[in-house]
């Protein structure tokens, strides 16, 4: 499987090294309102072992934008967005994906979640 995320990419292999960063490219300022670059899946490994052998490599003290990948995406690595790192690596509230629960689960975690604000 051709790794989306960037934690999850071998950083060693020139297929994945900038594969992760190729998942989805964002539109250029000056067309705001066009969808995002897509590569299709297969060549992503292909452009990143290229890029590596033109001498490219990821300097993460450099990295100004971290992704946030949408799991529930039906073209994987359509599901890909990215936002200004602030440098906090905690996730928010609305980065947690409760779709997949039940109501009785999703009812259970947030009485759980009351408990243990003390309401």
């Amino acid at each position: 499987m051709i790794p989306i995320h960037q934690d999850k990419a071998d950083m060693s292999d020139p297929e994945q090294h900038l594969g992760w960063a190729l998942a989805s490219i964002p539109p250029a300022d000056f067309a705001e309102d066009q969808p995002s670059l897509v590569f299709p899946l297969l060549y992503i490994p292909w452009f990143s072992r290229f890029l590596y052998m033109c001498g490219f490599r990821h300097h993460a003290e450099l990295q100004t934008v971290e992704q946030v990948v949408d799991e529930s995406s039906p073209i994987r690595n359509a599901g890909v967005a990215w936002r200004p790192k602030d440098g906090s690596s905690e996730k928010s509230a609305g980065d947690v994906d409760l779709t997949w629960l039940s109501d009785e689960q999703a009812e259970a975690l947030l009485d759980a979640l009351q408990e243990r604000l003390g309401r």
